[in-house]
């Protein structure tokens, strides 16, 4: 039996991959499980040969007669269920939560917010000094208010320049008996009144328009810009190609292959796509196309590794001192066989979808130079065939 020889381990099979051919027999596969079983059976040997001796005990299963029971024991499950009393399972019922509580919850949830942002940003107001406080002196000319009956004038602490004391030349002393010399010539410290409106509001000042300069300077100089950004120093002009898409199947086609020699021609590094439906298979088919031309593939081990297992990559491709009739001949090649296995059998079409052509930018040399650690030379001249 294939069980038996499944229990030995005398299939090297993973435990997945033995699930999905035991249910392939049983016919409950989903069609991706259908697609992931037909790659394993082409693939693996083992696999094709386990999935024979399955379907094999699986007739065998069929076509094996019906063994009748040696006793009947209908009449004692029926004397049972007669005597005894079925009682039904007790089925406990969930109370769906009404729609309404939600509503009530969420409404309480955006108050919360709306409150506590209120207060976040509400803006904070500074204290206001009383009448009777008192505060440290500073510097600054002073300005005495005109104020009424029993109320001190707001002023700030006299500088020593302007700050009235005995003796000054030109003045006359003080009057001791009056409360506001005596108050103002005081240089340690000032009282600060409530803040009023004042008699005579001060006028505010008129903000700097960036665009108008002030009277008697020199108007700046109009630059193309954003703003208040800088204007860099040099200015880099950039020419972009754009891609050109060719039908990578039909290549084999005059004009599809002379226009890729063509572009190929025109400069000296690109970029070449190709979208692959089975990466690592296409990769194997394009190093025989390049074989072919008498080019030396180097592969990485990163690289080899992946393409051993059955892991979904993106592979890269770095052609260096090839002719560009060679290339064309060699993306050809390959376009064709992968159209002729397609033709056979449809599970053998590696690639699929146009081929992309365009001339490399910066970022993809510094693309190249982190996969490979090479930059290529565009002036140098062309060396023998090579390809890594």
């Amino acid at each position: 039996m294939a069980q038996t020889r499944i229990a030995k381990g005398d299939f090297m099979l993973t435990p997945r991959e033995l699930e999905l051919l035991t249910a392939h027999v049983d016919g409950s596969l989903s069609s991706q499980q259908r697609r992931e079983v037909a790659r394993l059976l082409q693939r693996s040997d083992e696999a094709r040969r386990l999935l024979q001796a399955l379907m094999s005990d699986s007739r065998e299963l069929q076509l094996a007669p019906v063994v009748a029971a040696p006793i009947d024991f209908s009449a004692q499950v029926m004397e049972g269920i007669k005597s005894g009393k079925v009682v039904p399972p007790r089925t406990t019922v969930r109370r769906p939560v009404t729609l309404y509580l939600g509503y009530a919850a969420a409404a309480l949830v955006f108050v919360a917010v709306g409150v506590a942002s209120f207060l976040s940003h509400r803006p904070t107001r500074r204290p206001v000094a009383s009448s009777g406080e008192t505060v440290a002196a500073h510097q600054q000319p002073i300005r005495v208010g005109n104020g009424g009956d029993g109320e001190l004038p707001r002023a700030v602490a006299p500088s020593s320049d302007s700050a009235v004391g005995a003796g000054s030349k030109g003045t006359s002393a003080p009057n001791e008996n009056d409360p506001l010399a005596s108050w103002m010539t005081s240089p340690s410290i000032v009282r600060v009144a409530p803040a009023e409106e004042s008699d005579e509001p001060d006028e505010p000042a008129m903000p700097e328009s960036p665009t108008r300069p002030m009277e008697g300077s020199k108007p700046p100089t109009r630059i193309l810009t954003s703003g208040q950004r800088e204007v860099p120093n040099q200015l880099e002009r950039v020419e972009f190609a754009l891609p050109r898409v060719h039908v990578f199947h039909g290549l084999d086609v005059v004009e599809q292959s002379k226009a890729l020699r063509e572009q190929l021609a025109l400069g000296s590094a690109y970029r070449i796509d190709i979208p692959a439906r089975d990466a690592g298979r296409g990769l194997e088919r394009l190093r025989l196309a390049l074989t072919g031309h008498k080019s030396t593939l180097t592969i990485t081990a990163d690289a080899q590794l992946r393409m051993k297992k059955p892991i979904r990559s993106d592979y890269a491709l770095f052609v260096e001192n090839i002719a560009p009739e060679d290339l064309a001949d060699a993306l050809r090649t390959a376009g064709l066989a992968d159209r002729t296995a397609a033709q056979k059998r449809s599970i053998d079409l590696y690639f699929e979808g146009p081929l992309v052509v365009r001339e490399m930018t910066r970022t993809d040399r510094r693309e190249l130079k982190e996969l490979f650690g090479v930059v290529p030379s565009l002036t140098l001249p062309a060396a023998p065939t090579r390809a890594e």
